[in-house]
């Protein structure tokens, strides 16, 4: 079997199991969704329903419904405790909890009749271009259930509580509100006193992260996509926008507005000078020791040293014959400011005046905003791609790419060091 982070059980550990009656339910969303049905009889979902098991029969995109947007699947709320595997927008996870937060009960009580689905919807039609996601501004899900079980329960306790407004209609035009009201009993049963209101929820969109065009970042001026005052013409103005994007993924760059600026991830210096300008990341002198600590690791590993089956001497002892010659461009300036400011230097300023890929090892997300400090961590992970521990927080998906190309030593590494980091 192919080793892999799910194999490891580090990632996809904490999925929700799909067996028995439960299997026809997602049947139902998954026939109403696309027009299939799987023959398994048993399975695992995510938070958003999306399956490795049914991926592997239908295709990874069997939820899609248009490039920006696909739908979701609930048949338990218990869900809300599996992880999500697979994040193609920063704010996935965070709607899905608004959702399952705010909705709990009628959840709970419409699953016992019918499984939900429902779009995870960004507004936007199609996605041909990056410029198409600066116009991603709010985003909603909206469930619904294959049966009609949400809008049948509804119409009964409108209908039932017309009848207890107004006793008359009971025989009025031939009794035909009651008639209604059996009818729809029929479909659903006695809902009286649940809890089924629109299960609805939206989110505006201020800095965000996308998967789309080998990953993109948009940073706004404020949290909110808009500025809160009118031009002479009564329109919003847009907030100053940086949009961090992959060039390898588009075929030109895109062209800058007024209000929006386009920053190669590979320009690690304009990145780089972005964040500290924007106070979206600062440099943390405690890094430094981590990060030497890290590329002796790495060291080690390019040298063919299985480090985690290394006792403490034969690490030392393997150091003294590889850091000297072979180790990481950055790892003598960094030993070179770690000894500087012990002699009591400002490490400010001396990391001022650091390369900028040494700069790049030594910031941390700063804006306080645990949204806006995701999607700076996950930039952070790319334009440093050595901090698995990091990657393992902001960037799973990246992670487990990086780790199906590495090789068996530097796999062990990655394991090791994330399951010592969970027991920790």
């Amino acid at each position: 079997m192919k080793r892999t982070l799910r194999s490891e059980g580090l990632v996809g550990s904490k999925l929700f199991s799909v067996a028995g009656d439960l299997v026809a339910g997602y049947n139902r969303a998954l026939k109403t969704i696309t027009g299939k049905e799987i023959a398994l009889t048993s399975f695992y979902i995510d938070k958003a329903g999306a399956s490795p098991e049914v991926e592997a029969e239908l295709g990874k995109d069997y939820l899609r419904c248009g490039t920006p947007n696909r739908y979701i699947i609930i048949i338990s709320p218990e869900q809300m405790n599996a992880e999500l595997l697979r994040e193609e927008f920063s704010f996935d996870n965070s709607i899905l909890n608004f959702l399952y937060s705010q909705h709990l009960p009628g959840i709970e009580t419409v699953t016992r009749a019918d499984c939900m689905y429902g779009p995870i919807d960004t507004g936007l039609k199609t996605c041909e271009s990056i410029d198409d996601l600066l116009l991603l501004r709010n985003v909603k899900i909206d469930l619904q259930t294959p049966s009609g079980f949400i809008k049948n329960a509804r119409e009964l306790q409108k209908l039932a509580k017309k009848l207890e407004e107004s006793p008359d209609l009971l025989v009025a035009d031939d009794s035909s509100l009651p008639k209604q009201m059996l009818e729809l009993v029929q479909k659903v049963g006695d809902v009286r006193g649940y809890n089924i209101s629109d299960f609805s929820v939206q989110q505006e969109v201020g800095n965000f992260y996308s998967s789309f065009f080998g990953g993109i970042y948009v940073f706004r001026e404020e949290d909110n996509f808009m500025k809160r005052s009118k031009t002479d013409c009564g329109i919003f103005v847009p907030s100053q926008t940086t949009v961090v994007y992959n060039p390898a993924s588009v075929e030109t760059r895109p062209e800058d507005g007024p209000r929006t600026s386009f920053a190669p991830i590979d320009d690690i210096e304009s990145v780089v000078s972005f964040l500290l300008k924007k106070k979206c990341a600062h440099f943390s002198e405690k890094l430094i020791l981590a990060r030497l600590g890290l590329l002796e690791d790495l060291s080690l590993i390019q040298n063919g040293y299985d480090v985690n089956a290394l006792s403490p001497e034969e690490k030392a002892r393997y150091l003294s014959k590889v850091t000297p010659k072979k180790a990481h461009a950055n790892f003598h300036e960094l030993k070179s400011l770690h000894t500087t400011i012990a002699k009591g230097y400002s490490s400010k300023e001396l990391i001022k005046e650091a390369t900028i890929s040494t700069k790049a090892m030594l910031l941390e997300p700063s804006t306080g905003n645990p949204y806006v400090d995701y999607v700076v961590g996950k930039l952070l992970t790319e334009i440093w791609p050595y901090d698995y521990a990091a990657m393992y927080q902001y960037n799973k998906n990246c992670l487990e790419e990086a780790f199906d190309n590495s090789d068996d030593i530097t796999r062990n590494y990655i394991v090791g060091l994330l399951k010592n980091q969970s027991q920790n």
